[in-house]
């Protein structure tokens, strides 16, 4: 942590840097998801594509700081 302290980094850029791997995972994963159900599965997608990728990430986010609110 005291590595961290001293870099010259903001505490913004350091959050970034550790929460974007995981952001981009989790959307291969949703599009993996989607992929497999409307082809192998058939079920039907209906709306636009890119509402729906701007959708999940608005969505989890949207999550992460209800959680965050409701933590003691």
């Amino acid at each position: 942590m005291e590595q961290l302290i001293s870099t010259p980094v903001s505490a913004m850029e350091i959050m970034l840097g550790k929460l974007a791997p995981y952001f981009v995972l989790g959307m291969f994963d949703v599009i993996v998801c989607a992929a497999i159900a409307i082809y192998w599965f058939h079920v039907p997608f209906r709306g636009l594509v890119c509402h729906a990728c701007l959708s999940v990430p608005r969505c989890s986010l949207w999550l992460c700081f209800r959680w965050d609110s409701l933590s003691p």
